[in-house]
């Protein structure tokens, strides 16, 4: 097997984790379905607060926090057009869980299989925000 097989190969199979970690989130969202079409400020208040409840959580059980608050809150801020704030709350997640390596110093393994699928969605939505964000 010459490198570029060994890479597609890595590729696909890092993808369909991917994409059965993205199928069990949506699954998530489904249960507990978002209408964003009609979200007010004080949506995005309660979905922050919510933010600010699991990071309090998860310093206290010295865990990972949970990115569903955060996604939410990321949603919302978006449907209201406030790219700033979507930017704020996804990078605060992704502080907090390089806090977490930093503290508890996990395997490589760990991170690459647990970790980083967390992330992605809230570091492509910091740049999807960046580029819906207007030029001044």
């Amino acid at each position: 097997m010459n490198v570029l097989d060994t890479l597609i190969n890595s590729l696909i199979r890092k993808s369909s984790y991917t994409v059965s970690s993205i199928f069990a989130r949506g699954k998530i969202f489904k249960d507990a379905s978002i209408d964003i079409t009609d979200v007010s400020e004080s949506d995005l208040l309660q979905a922050v607060t919510a933010c600010r409840e699991e990071i309090a959580r998860s310093e206290s059980a010295e865990d990972i926090p949970s990115p569903h608050h955060f996604e939410k809150a990321a949603m919302f801020s978006r449907s209201v057009r406030n790219y700033e704030n979507e930017i704020a709350i996804c990078q605060m997640y992704v502080d907090l869980v390089s806090k977490y390596v930093y503290k508890h110093k996990p395997s490589k393994q760990f991170v690459d299989s647990e970790l980083i699928p967390l992330c992605e969605p809230l570091i492509h939505r910091i740049n999807n925000a960046k580029t819906l964000m207007p030029k001044n």
